[in-house]
């Protein structure tokens, strides 16, 4: 975070088995947000930076290099975080599961 917010909590989550992001609750004046991130490279998904980067560096024998950083995002207050969090879970279950049906292998 930047730009005037502050992280409050951070730690990792499971969305499906075996693929894990980060998760990060931060705040700004009186709005909240919890976010989860992770990458996608070279056809599979990678919850931490230092997953992503090996995956990146065996682009040069593959010859594969796409990827890309997903953050998805929900405002939260204070007595809302189980159940937002409950939602943004569902959510990006639902979005891991799509796109690993359409990357190629």
């Amino acid at each position: 975070p930047g730009g005037g917010w502050t992280l409050l909590e951070s730690g990792a989550v499971e969305i499906t088995p075996g693929v894990f992001a980060r998760r990060y609750l931060a705040q700004r004046d009186r709005t909240r947000v919890l976010f989860y991130t992770w990458y996608v490279s070279n056809g599979s998904v990678q919850g931490t930076t230092w997953a992503h980067r090996l995956e990146f560096g065996r682009s040069f024998f593959t010859g594969r290099s796409e990827g890309a950083m997903v953050r998805v995002l929900v405002s939260v207050d204070k007595s809302s975080v189980a159940e937002r969090e409950n939602s943004l879970l569902q959510f990006s279950r639902l979005w891991v599961k799509a796109v690993e049906e359409v990357l190629p292998k």
